[in-house]
């Protein structure tokens, strides 16, 4: 089942690329050699050395006349491939790596202007948790997991068609909850590398005058989840159990890219209704759980890259969960019990920044309960405008 999920959600990360590659006439490629170091986020974390590898980055020439593009003439929307050894090949081993990134300037330094990298994909860990071969690697507990980057780029033109980049990266590999253990593993990594663009291309453009517009959508939506049950450190090799949910969205579409939303919740999890069933509590407690949702979806083209805040106002199997799973700390209870969040992407069949009436959306989405992963999903959805 975890394998057949990641190979949906590479296949999900290909085909949110294509609308903008297939519309360019050129592309601007940009190879790295990366060096770095693994982050430590526990304790008796095994010793690691340099993080090597290389890495290409990809992005159309700026050439269409999507609405987006006309609005973020600066803006670089590409696809990230990378694969580095993560300094200790016998519990780390190598990574491999793709995902879909939105590039940003932040500010114009002289002629070489300052950038800010996110992406979010899948990556490949050839070395993971094994209870007998790889025991102490409880950062990683599959092979295929979410991956996600935060950067800063800085560019030096150095003639018409190459630029010369440098960058600091933040990296992240979780799979979401969906195999135990699973404390995720971070890197910190500089990245040197060429820009080559095409002849006569240049970074900045002049920023064209934007209509303002505000217009309302309501958009209802189901997803199926998958995770497993237990803590971050285990048991492992448990069964993979479901998580169902039904949402409703009113949006706010700013200016045609950025989007308000305020949601409502529901959730069913078939894990906690084993444990009610397998423990006779179905007189006291329920699987559900009920929340709100506040949020902001930063569109581009058919791509929306979405982020929610969650209070959880009602999810009452949470309190057994954490007495097995947590630990003695009430505030941190409470930090689970009431806050979450979900991250991903979503992708349309029609560009929401073209107002159509009706729209139909598939996303995929890490969720959270106070920044620990929950369960991954994958969500179908359609929106209406209201007016």
């Amino acid at each position: 089942m975890e394998n057949k999920a990641w190979a949906f959600l590479l296949f999900f990360v290909f085909i949110s690329e294509q609308p903008i590659f297939a519309q360019a006439s050129k592309l601007i490629w940009q190879p790295e050699i990366l060096l770095g170091h693994i982050v430590p986020n526990y304790q008796d974390y095994p010793s690691s050395g340099l993080l090597h590898g290389i890495g290409l980055s990809v992005h159309s020439a700026k050439t269409s006349d999507k609405i987006w593009q006309q609005k973020y003439p600066n803006a670089e929307v590409g696809l990230f491939i990378g694969a580095w050894k993560m300094g200790n090949d016998s519990i780390f081993g190598n990574q491999i790596t793709a995902y879909p990134y939105v590039q940003f300037p932040l500010k114009k330094l002289r002629k070489s202007p300052l950038h800010m990298r996110i992406g979010l994909g899948v990556a490949h860990f050839s070395k993971y948790f094994h209870i007998e071969k790889n025991a102490r690697n409880i950062a990683v507990g599959s092979s295929f997991n979410w991956a996600f980057e935060g950067s800063l780029f800085w560019k030096k033109r150095l003639s018409k068609s190459l630029d010369l980049t440098l960058s600091g990266k933040f990296l992240h590999g979780s799979n979401g909850h969906t195999q135990l253990p699973n404390f995720g593993l971070n890197s910190a990594a500089l990245g040197v590398g060429i820009q080559f663009s095409p002849k006569g291309h240049t970074s900045l453009h002049e920023k064209p005058t934007i209509r303002r517009s505000k217009k309302h959508f309501f958009q209802i939506k189901t997803g199926l989840g998958l995770h497993e049950y237990g803590g971050t450190i285990g048991p492992v090799n448990g069964p993979k159990y479901g998580v169902s949910s039904l949402a409703a969205y009113r949006n706010i579409q700013f200016n045609q890219r950025n989007r308000l939303k305020l949601g409502l919740l529901f959730r069913h999890y078939n894990s906690y209704a084993t444990h009610i069933k397998n423990h006779d509590l179905g007189k006291k407690i329920t699987p559900f759980s009920f929340s709100f949702a506040l949020g902001h979806e930063f569109l581009l083209g058919h791509i929306g890259l979405d982020v929610d805040g969650i209070l959880h106002i009602y999810k009452p199997f949470y309190r057994t969960y954490f007495n097995e799973f947590g630990i003695d700390n009430k505030v941190l209870f409470l930090l689970h019990r009431w806050l979450g969040a979900r991250v991903g992407f979503n992708a349309y069949a029609l560009p929401p920044s073209s107002n159509p009436k009706t729209n139909i959306f598939l996303g995929v989405h890490l969720n959270t309960n106070n920044g620990e992963a929950d369960f991954s999903s994958i969500t179908l959805g359609v929106e209406r405008l209201m007016h």
